[in-house]
């Protein structure tokens, strides 16, 4: 027999059971959804304050185009001064437009990969915002993951967990 389960109406009883009204219940869709959101959470955890860069990697066309640029001025005399740039109020803008559009960009960029990792919680958001069928059954969780939870998870770690 299934029945409809609303958000507030699921809970883990007598150490991680999941209940709806103190009978056991299951959806295979929502455990296999919070078993991985689980995996996530935790590793997302385990990452912080780790260091995956050992430092940056030297490219040898870059110091073969450093030591041309540096040989080329030692012989170069220079009789007049480079002039300098003139900065307008209308350059700063332009400047400061830029830069916004490229945060822009990197922001947008970043809020797309995280849409499309999140689509495997799909079943959790329906879960939160209208309920899930569940049948009787017996399945045993840690926790009962939010998105929201997830979703914190996921942002500060989402290059590693692609």
């Amino acid at each position: 027999m299934k029945v409809f389960v609303k958000k507030n109406e699921l809970k883990l009883e007598n150490g991680g059971y999941l209940t709806f009204k103190g009978k056991p219940v299951v959806n295979k869709e929502f455990i296999e959804a919070q078993l991985h959101a689980e995996w996530v959470v935790t590793f997302s955890n385990n990452c912080k304050g780790k260091t995956f860069t050992h430092g940056e990697i030297d490219n040898i066309d870059d110091i073969a185009d450093q030591t041309n640029r540096e040989l080329n001025e030692r012989y170069i005399v220079k009789h007049l001064e480079d002039p300098k740039p003139a900065v307008t109020s209308i350059q700063r803008i332009l400047k400061a437009e830029a830069m916004d559009f490229m945060r822009f960009q990197e922001e947008k960029s970043h809020v797309d990969a995280l849409n499309e990792f999140l689509q495997k919680f799909n079943i959790l958001k329906d879960f939160e915002d209208f309920g899930l069928f569940f049948e009787e059954g017996i399945e045993k969780l840690e926790k009962i993951y939010t998105l929201e939870e997830i979703v914190e998870a996921v942002k500060d770690n989402l290059v590693l967990l692609k």
